[in-house]
């Protein structure tokens, strides 16, 4: 029911709850109701988790892809224990990335929950990669905001919404062969319609880099990585998802 009411709406520029009529409560959506779901690291569900003296070494991928977050060096492992946003566990990165086979795309759509208590660790990335992969990351200069870069360290999108520490949000990017767009709780931040170029495969979560660079601190949920640009009617419904964070 979900899958169809979210094609139907992007059909006929709709949201799910007015086809339903209104006061009526839409269906709750998975990720995979949505084509071309290339990663969906689920922090939340014991069953994905591998963990190793308190320490996560392994989320096997839950969109069929086989794209697992995992992580060999014991140091570089994020926590998943007693740390929460809304009422769900989350991971807690502390100069800590998660590396994942590369996501290799000219179109992106990425969604990551997030709350930091300090985005001063020289721009605080939520993914990266090689050099001209796509890298989202918060940078305190100018005042937390998302920036979508092509990590060759071209910015190709500043957000305007000033990020608040201490405050959960959904930060959701599209980006590729038909400019980039920022969204912060589903609602529309920013946008371009620049060519962002991406050459390269975005391979970790938590850090702009395999060696723990520009890492995010403090806590981060599901990440969830489509291989193309989704519509805003998409991207609300796939927000209504992660409002069991209760952002």
């Amino acid at each position: 029911m979900a899958k169809l009411g979210a094609v139907l709406g992007g059909i006929l520029g709709l949201s799910l709850g007015a086809l339903l009529g209104s006061g009526a409560a839409a269906p709750v959506v998975l990720p995979t109701d949505y084509p071309n779901l290339i990663c969906w690291i689920d922090q939340s569900d014991p069953a994905t988790v591998t963990e190793v003296l308190g320490v996560v070494s392994n989320i096997a991928d839950k969109s069929g892809s086989g794209n697992d977050a995992s992580q060999v060096v014991v140091g570089l492992r994020p926590v998943l224990t007693g740390a929460q946003i809304g009422p769900i566990d989350v991971l807690v990165y502390d100069t800590d990335v998660l590396e994942i086979p590369a996501l290799v795309s000219l179109n992106y759509t990425v969604f990551n929950v997030i709350n930091s208590d300090d985005f001063s660790s020289n721009e605080s990335a939520i993914v990266g990669g090689l050099t001209g992969s796509l890298l989202i990351r918060i940078n305190d200069t100018p005042s937390n905001i998302v920036q979508v870069v092509n990590s060759n360290q071209s910015v190709k999108l500043n957000g305007s919404v000033n990020l608040s520490t201490g405050t959960s949000y959904v930060i959701t990017v599209t980006s590729g062969t038909v400019g980039s767009e920022i969204f912060i709780n589903g609602v529309s931040d920013t946008s371009n319609a620049v060519d962002a170029n991406y050459t390269a495969g975005i391979t970790t979560f938590g850090s702009s880099s395999a060696g723990g660079s520009r890492p995010f601190h403090d806590r981060m949920g599901e990440l969830v990585v489509y291989s193309d640009i989704k519509t805003p009617t998409v991207i609300s419904d796939v927000n209504g998802y992660y409002g069991r964070y209760g952002v």
